[in-house]
């Protein structure tokens, strides 16, 4: 097992510079972020933590309740392969994304603490028990909780997993750039210390000769360091799958890693002192060149930024870009470093996927039969526009209603029944029930339901498909009038 297997995070990374990255991310979109180890513990402090978060944090229970909690997801996070959602036991939404180094779990970040949608009064409630036992005002604790930021999953996902990327390769950068600065000032001081000894031992040529060649073996063997950092460094900027660049105040390039010069169709020891206006059309230069300056003007990274680029073959492509600046050690700007990572297949992606999204959508809104989705209390999720034209209740007023508001009162306990059992796992063949309708009327329906399944295979709520059979019914009234009559016709024979 290699060195860098064997260490901890915090031996690999630098964990200052993380924790300022964190801290911007954190401020940037509005959640609380924080890094735990394998085990368990904090490695950085929290980012911006909430009101919500911190309320809870305030009391010794509060804050062992949490860290237990924290516990929990990392224990979770050890089996993930890549970012997710989890929740908190206060019902709080943290993304949460293994941090894997050589295929070594070395910790865990959380971007939290958000909700998808606004507590329901039954999580309210569950919040006030939990504020009792962890000593706080129920009344305080839920206040906290409605003003709560509500979030998309999705767009959490979206900045975490960039940031995840970012801040392991930032925290590699830097620890291999401390070691740079640490070799030059060693070779620094051993050139000085050789130039004075050699003037103050003039007169002892013969112990200022042995002198200078312990000197200059040293002054080897400090070289032969730097060197091997800096191809160290190299390596590393040219294993990363993305283009990683440095710029001075000016906006021109000092490096840039392999796959920035194979991007541009420059060799990479000809980058230095170019700008973007040398290397991309027109309109997209000016467009790199304004978020450069914005970086080292505020002194404030951006994050994320999608946008296209034309490549050496002169094809348009999707990025998603951030800018760090960069300091000296008084604080002042002296340039800035960007990671952009190619995300047309990503892209590509998403529009297949909205094409077969409005497929899907124009099929279940063309057919006769009414299509629905539940979630695993029972509630809908969606209506399919068949539903108003069959019941008369527009698919909005029930989104977030339970099923029952719509069966007549004799077939609630038989649905209900077939529901809990469906979401076990159970099997539910087609069955029929009678809707009511919002003039009064009933309608009977033939029921198919199905399990949505996560990607665990575990069911997160119930597809199901409607069919009108009022017209079916008829028909077998119909039928049972005829028989009924040809049997009376024959009795009187």
């Amino acid at each position: 097992m290699s060195k860098e297997e064997k260490s901890s995070l915090k031996e690999l990374i630098d964990l200052d510079e993380l924790q300022a990255i964190q801290d911007s991310f954190a401020k940037t979109v509005g959640i609380s972020s924080v890094i735990f180890s394998p085990e368990g513990e904090p490695l950085t402090r929290f980012s911006y933590p909430t009101g919500f978060c911190s309320l809870i944090q305030s009391t010794e229970e509060g804050k062992r309740r949490c860290f237990q909690s924290f516990k929990k997801m990392s224990r979770k996070a050890i089996k993930l392969k890549k970012p997710t959602i989890l929740y908190c036991f206060a019902h709080g939404g943290h993304f949460v994304a293994p941090i894997i180094i050589n295929g070594e779990h070395k910790g865990t970040m959380f971007a939290g603490q958000f909700i998808p949608q606004s507590f329901s009064p039954k999580q309210l409630k569950a919040l006030e028990k939990t504020a009792v036992e962890i000593h706080l005002d129920p009344q305080l604790l839920t206040k906290e909780a409605k003003e709560m930021c509500v979030i998309e999953e999705d767009v959490v996902e979206f900045y975490s997993s960039l940031l995840f990327q970012i801040e392991e390769f930032l925290g590699r950068l830097g620890a291999k750039a401390a070691e740079l600065n640490r070799a030059h000032d060693a070779l620094r001081k051993a050139r000085d210390a050789l130039e004075v000894r050699v003037q103050e031992r003039t007169a002892e040529l013969a112990n200022s000769n042995e002198q200078l060649k312990r000197e200059i073996t040293e002054r080897k063997r400090v070289g032969e360091v730097l060197k091997q950092k800096t191809e160290q460094q190299e390596v590393l900027l040219s294993s990363i799958p993305a283009f990683v660049y440095y710029k001075d105040t000016e906006s021109n390039l000092i490096a840039a890693n392999k796959a920035f010069a194979e991007m541009v169709n420059v060799p990479i020891d000809q980058l230095a002192g170019k700008d973007a206006y040398d290397l991309f059309p027109k309109e997209q230069a000016k467009k790199f060149h304004i978020d450069d300056k914005k970086v080292m003007s505020s002194g404030r990274p951006i994050m994320n930024i999608e946008e296209t680029f034309t490549d050496a073959e002169g094809k348009t492509r999707w990025a998603s870009t951030s800018k760090v600046p960069s300091f000296d050690e008084k604080g002042k700007v002296t340039g800035m470093v960007g990671i952009t990572f190619d995300i047309t297949e990503r892209k590509r992606a998403e529009e297949a996927l909205r094409e077969s999204e409005e497929k899907y959508r124009t099929l279940v809104e063309s057919i006769n039969d009414i299509v629905f989705t539940l979630d695993r209390e029972g509630k809908f999720t969606y209506l399919s526009p068949r539903f108003e034209v069959a019941t008369g209740y527009r698919p909005e007023d029930l989104i977030g209603h339970s099923f029952t508001e719509v069966l007549a009162p004799e077939y609630i306990e038989l649905t209900v029944d077939s529901f809990r059992r469906g979401l076990s796992g159970e099997t539910i063949p087609l069955y029929e029930v009678e809707l009511l309708l919002r003039d009064g009327r009933r309608r009977p329906i033939e029921l198919n339901v199905t399990s949505i399944l996560d990607v665990e295979g575990q069911p997160i709520g119930r597809l199901g498909v409607a069919r009108d059979i009022s017209e079916r019914k008829k028909m077998e009234d119909e039928r049972k009038r005829l028989l009924k009559e040809l049997e009376a016709k024959k009795y009187r024979a």
